[in-house]
């Protein structure tokens, strides 16, 4: 069983502020859920009956999209920071996720907005 890494709340509390000075500095920064926050940033270490939900870590890296897209724990940027969320954790666990921005606005706007689930 390989061991993964998982970003922490603070983490993601830093890719949010990171990603709001950077592309919109006159939004609000903050938590506005903190419950939905921790619920979406522990969503990949999700189990029951002793097995992982989420098996590999492309599902989990999923998982950790799909929660902190639709959870909307922040102020704003939340898309935006869960899709950063996305290729950090990938890179945490040696992969690398390469994608031009647009491409990548649109693929994360179009996974979270047409309420793409990932099964459990």
């Amino acid at each position: 069983m390989t061991s993964n890494r998982y970003l922490s709340v603070q983490e993601v509390m830093a890719i949010n502020v990171s990603m709001i000075q950077r592309y919109s500095p006159s939004e609000q920064i903050g938590v506005k859920e903190p419950r939905f926050l921790e619920s979406a940033v522990l969503s990949p270490q999700t189990s029951a009956f002793g097995e992982e939900a989420y098996q590999t870590v492309f599902e989990k890296a999923a998982a950790l999209l799909e929660s902190l897209g639709q959870n909307h724990p922040f102020y704003n940027a939340n898309k935006r920071t869960a899709f950063t969320a996305l290729v950090i954790f990938l890179r945490y666990n040696d992969l690398y996720f390469r994608m031009n921005p647009k491409k990548a606005e649109d693929f994360t706007v179009i996974w979270l907005i047409i309420n793409i689930s990932f099964p459990t």
